[in-house]
């Protein structure tokens, strides 16, 4: 059943991070991403990073035209996943789990912290099921390429930025692109 309002997910572009965002790329399947966030609008988002500490409200000029995040669909209730996300605000962010899960050690679980992709994952299951008696994603442990892997090839993600980057951005945000008859496009 398609969802009149499904969540959507941005994946943050190793390729323009630091040397760690490609470490965590290569390392975890090497799909060209090294964290993400869930959205709530063009400007907001939220996740769980390492240096602010945890799950936290992060803003942004325009995530649906950025060149450095792209933007995942997911046919789940945004509007509970989203309720669910801000409720976490505050988590701690669990850097001996991730990188113990990065280097596939996953022993160790701290049910009180979590780090970017474990977020986003237990945000689509609440987002799914509030009442988390039946969840799509059994192993929230993974990786931001790994999480990528498994909401579009199980959960048939779609990626809209790219497709629809003219459409989610306004005017004055981008330069006006014009055919080769001079069009205005």
């Amino acid at each position: 059943m398609k969802n009149a309002y499904p969540l959507r997910v941005a994946f943050y572009r190793a390729e323009f991070g630091e040397l760690d965002d490609k470490i965590i790329d290569k390392g975890s399947g090497g799909l060209g991403y090294s964290h993400c966030e869930v959205v709530i609008d063009a400007k907001t988002m939220i996740g769980a990073h390492y240096l602010a500490g945890g799950v936290n409200t992060f803003h942004y000029n325009d995530i649906y035209s950025s060149k450095y995040w792209d933007i995942y669909e997911i046919d789940v209730n945004a509007i509970r996943g989203q309720l669910y996300a801000k409720q976490c605000i505050g988590v701690g962010y669990d850097a001996v789990g991730v990188i113990l899960d990065f280097i596939k050690l996953p022993f160790y679980v701290n049910h009180d912290k979590t780090w970017c992709s474990k977020f986003t994952a237990v945000v689509v299951n609440k987002a799914y099921d509030p009442k988390g008696l039946d969840t799509l994603i059994d192993d929230v442990s993974l990786m931001p390429n790994e999480f990528l892997t498994f909401i579009t090839e199980v959960l048939d993600a779609k990626q809209i930025n790219r497709l629809n980057a003219k459409r989610n951005r306004t005017f004055k945000d981008r330069p006006a692109e014009v055919d080769r008859f001079g069009r205005i496009q």
